[in-house]
């Protein structure tokens, strides 16, 4: 075959495209992971500003209790 050069650049080209195919493949697997890892650390920040709200809101109503409990003090005074 004239003009078709020697035969193999045809399995040259079938493994670069093989290799290529796995590099997309593992970029693939490494975006899942990191996006799974994403949401695993969004849910753990959620969480803690949900703990941390709610202990805003018990040291809150501390404090107003302490106020209230101040104000009779002084009324008693």
């Amino acid at each position: 075959m004239r003009g078709k050069g020697n035969g193999y650049i045809g399995l040259a080209k079938a493994r670069l495209q093989e290799e290529e195919q796995k590099i997309i493949q593992n970029q693939k697997d490494q975006i899942s992971y990191l996006q799974s890892l994403l949401e695993v650390n969004r849910k753990a920040i959620n969480d803690y500003k949900e703990e941390q709200r709610q202990n805003m809101d018990a040291i809150e109503k501390c404090f107003m209790e302490m106020i209230t409990r101040n104000n009779k003090c002084d009324d008693n005074l």
